[in-house]
């Protein structure tokens, strides 16, 4: 077995783990976007809608960074895109954690959500660029890997660091951020093939905006990521709240929604080599399925324990999903068009996390946490039928 794992993490180039380590280090500063509800309901006195709102905006500002940075990927390059988004984020998170005025709480994290995700598409194309095909899948699980070590750590730290005061998670998510910049500024080389670049300028960015959306089996798979995405995006804003509606703390809150990243840093490499090994509509398919169950789990829970059991669930199934369907996304996408295929795709995060604390907090506040998580079970399995589809599909 040990020597299977070493030999697993061989062939992958540094341009890579470049990547992966600077992703590593910003997911471990990873503070505010986790305990924003929190911070604005305990520390600045807003209400449960205007919190949820302020993080549905951040999730907006995430849904147009992947359009704008999809297409300034693919026109301006992999690492100028990188750089604009490592060096404004980090200026944004200590202004955001400075403010008072509750309609500049409400109205900013849009903009720190635009600069904050704007690196995501050049990051999925980057490793396109540079991985052969056949170790993508393996490529996006260890980066997925990466990104969920962080997340483990990062809500019980945060957890702690909340009780010296909320202006902490601000400060060391904006250090984070600005060394992940560092790093890239560095280290990292500019990967967009020659051709492509030039294939991508000759393009009017609007006119291959559509050339893209009009790819069927691109535009389904991001309606289904839509689905996930609306179902991950209640753990950061209507958990929290629904936890505290259960008599339980930050730090339980911060333990629960850890379980994710240590179960993913458990066993997403393993899970990955088996789901190498099987059709994508299959993995896809059980995944959602997982997602599901784990959500409606959240309906029937009262203790820490029950939260942290119901994450357990849903987890299994995001370990899933996530690398495959990164692959995937960069599998069908032609080179020229790598950055607004995966921006296209990032588009469905964005708008769900734009849409789903919103939602989510209006029907937490309306009917409760019982009907919020049914909700989720139903558009779970509503994405695992959607998904089992995709094996009629020639391209897959």
């Amino acid at each position: 077995m040990q020597g299977s794992q070493r030999m697993s993490f061989a062939g992958l180039p540094s341009v890579f783990w470049v990547l992966w380590v600077g992703t590593l280090i910003n997911r471990l500063g990873l503070f505010v976007v986790v305990f924003l509800t929190l911070y604005l309901t305990k520390e600045r006195g807003m209400t449960v809608e205007q919190a949820t709102l302020a993080v549905s905006l951040l999730g907006l500002g995430s849904f147009s960074a992947s359009l704008i940075g999809g297409v300034m990927t693919d026109r301006i390059g992999r690492k100028p895109t990188f750089v604009i988004s490592m060096m404004v984020t980090p200026v944004l998170l200590l202004i955001l954690g400075s403010l008072q005025s509750h309609i500049l709480l409400i109205t900013l994290p849009f903009v720190v959500g635009l600069f904050m995700d704007l690196y995501r598409p050049a990051m999925s194309a980057v490793i396109a660029d540079v991985v052969p095909e056949q170790d993508r899948v393996r490529a996006f699980s260890y980066m997925y890997w990466a990104i969920n070590l962080g997340a483990a750590i990062a809500p019980v730290v945060a957890g702690f660091a909340s009780k010296i005061g909320y202006p902490v998670l601000f400060i060391g998510d904006a250090i984070s951020t600005m060394m992940f910049g560092l790093l890239v500024l560095w280290k990292l080389p500019e990967t967009r093939p020659l051709a492509a670049a030039a294939l991508s300028r000759a393009t009017n960015p609007f006119g291959q905006l559509r050339i893209v959306l009009k790819d069927g089996l691109l535009v389904l798979l991001t309606l289904l990521s839509f689905g996930l995405g609306f179902m991950m995006f209640q753990t950061y804003s209507s958990l929290p709240l629904d936890m505290s509606a259960h008599g339980l703390s930050d730090i339980d809150y911060g333990f629960a929604n850890s379980i994710n990243g240590v179960l993913i840093v458990l066993v997403s490499l393993p899970a990955a080599a088996w789901a190498h090994r099987q059709s994508r509509s299959r993995v896809l398919t059980l995944a959602a399925v997982l997602w599901a169950l784990g959500f409606g789990m959240y309906g029937l829970a009262s203790t820490a324990l029950g939260f942290m059991l119901a994450t357990g669930v849903w987890t299994l199934g995001e370990l899933l999903s996530a690398p495959v369907g990164n692959a995937l996304i960069s599998e069908i996408a032609p080179p020229e068009s790598r950055g607004a295929y995966n921006g296209v795709a990032g588009m469905a995060w964005g708008l769900s996390s734009g849409v789903g604390p919103a939602v989510g907090g209006l029907i937490l506040a309306r009917g409760g946490g019982g009907l919020l998580w049914m909700i989720c079970l139903g558009v779970g399995i509503t994405v695992a039928l959607g998904y089992s589809t995709l094996q009629r599909s020639p391209r897959v």
